[in-house]
């Protein structure tokens, strides 16, 4: 899951077009900063497009975009989030449902300690994720917590 499927200097639209599951991404959600997609893209503008508010849709689908430089995450965040997708995919079903599906307890309590060991590899290399995202993203709105900063409801 380490390579990205879209091909370099493909020209689109959306920088997100012809990404498939497993691509890793930026902006999946307004308040995620990298995620691997878990679907392809376009299932996901196809969501936005149906149930976000106007005036967020096209900074959406604009700021999802493929990572274009995964090996600059650094090793230990990208581990922990294989792991979590894993976990994920355990507790939730593959593809992922809204649905609650049933598992064990142990499952939901491995889901729990990798959710929390990605998190604390983001937390630690912040600066190194914010860099990338720098150059690959510029001039976006990420804040460090949304893409929609001066949104009073942060949907």
């Amino acid at each position: 899951m380490s390579e990205n499927k879209k091909l370099a200097g493909e020209t689109t639209k959306y920088p997100w077009e012809g990404c498939e599951t497993g691509t890793w991404m930026w902006h999946i959600h307004h308040d995620g900063l990298l995620e691997i997609l878990t679907e392809p893209a376009s299932a996901r503008a196809v969501f936005i497009r149906g149930n976000k508010p106007a005036h967020e849709i096209e900074t959406r689908l604009m700021r999802m975009g493929p990572i274009r430089n995964v090996d600059r995450i650094p090793v230990v965040v990208r581990e922990a989030k294989n792991t979590l997708s894993e976990m994920a995919r355990q507790a939730y079903g593959s593809p992922p449902s809204t649905a609650f599906q049933e598992s064990s307890s142990e499952v939901w309590g491995a889901y729990s300690e990798a959710t929390s060991a990605y998190y604390k590899a983001c937390r630690t290399h912040r600066a190194e994720i914010e860099a990338l995202h720098a150059e690959e993203c510029p001039d976006c709105p990420w804040d460090g917590k949304t893409l929609f900063p001066t949104d009073e409801e942060n949907t």
